[in-house]
């Protein structure tokens, strides 16, 4: 099994999530995550599938997309849940007109890469003057009206940290405005009481992988206050375990689709090079960068070695702003099954954007997260669990 490297002392902690928690790899956080998964969808079927079946109902009778497995259904509804939980108060109390400016530049941003270095300096400063709380905000008490909820995803895009997220998240809410008010309320108050339901549950089964989270925010994430990924580090421990558990549902929804693909992609994200980066060799063609091997100590060659032997290409990722790129000219309209590698905070919204795409993939977690770009300024080498990657590689 290959497991982190010796760490040292600078680097004695995770910096916020560690699927390593509970022994040398993270072989028991996958075991621990499957049967997390399960208590879930028991759990659903109990109280929201009136919802679920009522939703899937009226996409297909207003034509909105075609129709998706359950278990999609239930992480959207569930993703609703526990983000009003976590952003109501605030998203409340922003003006539209600076969410709208937001979102322009956000668009600007991902429509011109090359203007980057100017956008994310002026949405960092209104990003923390009006998105960043310095302090806890008291819940919004009650069930959401309408406008509350659309509130809230317009926030959620002025982040730009929930791109995709939030395109599923409007069609629950148009549901739920063509609903009657009685059943509308009805079906609020049932997502608001599952949703507080799996945060609980969430903190027993999968904790112990994210005990230092609360450590980064008290200590680490104000710093980035005027920062671009202010919003991305200060994340709570909930949207750690719904990405966790978005995860395995997403890999159980899409395994089919992706096992029927003659052919394997894996995609790393830079931050496995770690110290490496500085004299990394790999080779640019297009949007790839491919590993050509030039250090037997680095992570990517470790895994562009074993992905070989299994059959698959590998395909290094810089940078998260890059993968819809990827996916759109080299992906997309092949017979192509997609591995997505990730840490926590990105991989939904990966995942999300290879459905949309309508690539089959499935997806593993980095191990732990650690790129100089968010997190550790000197960049950590990330790891990931190779056995899982070998099964997935195989399935």
């Amino acid at each position: 099994m290959y497991t982190h490297k010796t760490i040292t002392n600078t680097e004695a902690l995770p910096i916020t999530y560690s699927l390593c928690a509970k022994g040398a790899d993270s072989s028991t956080y996958y075991a621990d995550v499957a049967r997390f998964t399960n208590e879930v969808l028991q759990l659903a079927s109990k109280s929201i599938d009136p919802l679920l079946d009522r939703w899937s109902e009226w996409i297909a009778e207003e034509e909105r997309e075609a129709p998706r497995d359950y278990r999609e259904y239930l992480f959207d509804a569930l993703t609703l849940g526990v983000l009003w939980r976590i952003h109501c108060a605030k998203a409340q109390k922003v003006p539209a007109m600076v969410c709208c400016l937001l979102v322009k530049l956000y668009n600007l941003r991902r429509a011109h890469p090359s203007l980057k270095h100017r956008v994310d300096p002026l949405r960092g400063v209104l990003a923390g003057h009006f998105l960043v709380s310095t302090r806890e905000l008291p819940p919004v008490d009650g069930v959401p009206c309408l406008f509350r909820l659309r509130k809230l995803l317009l926030y959620l895009e002025a982040t730009g940290e929930y791109r995709e997220e939030e395109k599923r998240l409007h069609l629950l809410v148009d549901f739920l405005g063509d609903c009657d008010a009685v059943e509308r309320e009805w079906h609020l108050e049932n997502l608001l009481a599952f949703s507080a339901t799996v945060v609980d549950l969430s903190m027993r089964r999968l904790g112990a992988y994210t005990a230092e989270v609360e450590r980064w925010l008290r200590v680490s994430a104000p710093e980035h206050r005027w920062r671009e990924d202010a919003l991305l580090v200060a994340r709570k421990r909930e949207e750690y375990h719904l990405g966790m558990l978005g995860a395995e549902l997403m890999n159980r929804s899409f395994a089919s689709e992706y096992r029927a693909t003659s052919a394997r992609a894996v995609l790393l994200p830079a931050c496995m090079r770690g110290a490496h980066a500085a004299t990394c060799k790999a080779r640019k063609v297009d949007l790839d960068m491919l590993c050509t091997g030039c250090s037997a100590t680095c992570n990517v060659n470790r895994m562009r070695e074993r992905c070989a032997a299994e059959g698959a290409s590998v395909h290094i990722i810089p940078h998260s702003s890059d993968f819809t790129r990827w996916l759109r000219d080299w992906a997309k309209g092949r017979d192509l099954g997609v591995v997505g590698v990730a840490c926590v905070l990105h991989l939904i919204t990966g995942g999300l954007e290879l459905r949309a795409e309508g690539i089959p993939a499935q997806c593993v977690l980095l191990d732990g997260c650690g790129c100089s770009g968010h997190w550790d300024p000197a960049g950590r080498e990330t790891t990931l669990n190779a056995e899982t990657l070998r099964d997935v590689l195989r399935s």
